[in-house]
């Protein structure tokens, strides 16, 4: 199965320049995954780079077809992103949000 993300030597700190990654080095295929980690460990800080919200420090991503994000806000209200990146004709869809995931 080939990727549609890679992200190659990925370096990332926060503002105060606390160190998040260096040197991350990961591929996604099409199959559902799950990121598990503590509170304040860069969960959604990685999500918000793959998605295109922020860029890192050095290195590289690659995003080959559509990559959405369901974002929890504070205030309960949930927002959808849905970004398309150039790649393969058969990008992977997901559909199982409904009409919103096909934007």
């Amino acid at each position: 199965m080939s990727a549609f993300l890679i992200l190659d030597s990925i370096s990332l700190a926060t503002p105060d320049g606390h160190r998040l990654f260096d040197g991350l080095t990961l591929a996604f295929a099409r199959e559902r995954t799950g990121l598990v980690g503590r509170n304040g460990s860069g969960k959604s800080t990685l999500l918000r780079l793959i998605a295109g919200d922020i860029e890192p420090a050095s290195g590289s991503l690659q995003r080959i077809g559509s990559i959405g994000m369901l974002a929890q806000l504070a205030d309960d209200r949930l927002v959808e992103r849905r970004r398309t990146y150039p790649g393969r004709a058969d990008a992977p869809r997901d559909r199982s949000a409904g009409p919103a995931a096909a934007r």
